[in-house]
């Protein structure tokens, strides 16, 4: 079960795609819903998500957080004399860099 998408959600994101902006969705729902929430706003495509669906080599059009981080490792905190983080590097920045081509 999702919500309706808003009035102008299509509209923004097809305007997005023809300006060159790949949108992207971050939500707490499961996989499958989220999956049907990106395919009626027009974030992805049936076809990328067949490709995905039936690809061998891993595909990221939908990952799910908890696969994300096995991917590219834990983040790294660098903290200041006080305690606070004062910078963050992912773990794993190649993976990272693989996963983000295909945003």
């Amino acid at each position: 079960m999702a919500d309706p998408l808003r009035p102008g959600v299509k509209q923004a994101i097809e305007q997005c795609h023809r300006s060159g902006v790949n949108v992207r969705m971050c939500t707490g729902d499961n996989i499958v819903t989220a999956k049907a929430i990106s395919l009626d706003a027009g974030i992805i495509t049936q076809e990328m998500l067949d490709k995905h669906d039936n690809e061998s080599e891993e595909s990221f059009v939908c990952l799910e957080g908890p696969r994300f981080m096995e991917l590219v490792g834990e983040l790294i905190q660098e903290k200041n004399d006080e305690g606070k983080t004062i910078n963050e590097t992912i773990r794993n920045t190649r993976q990272f860099e693989k996963i983000a081509a295909q945003l």
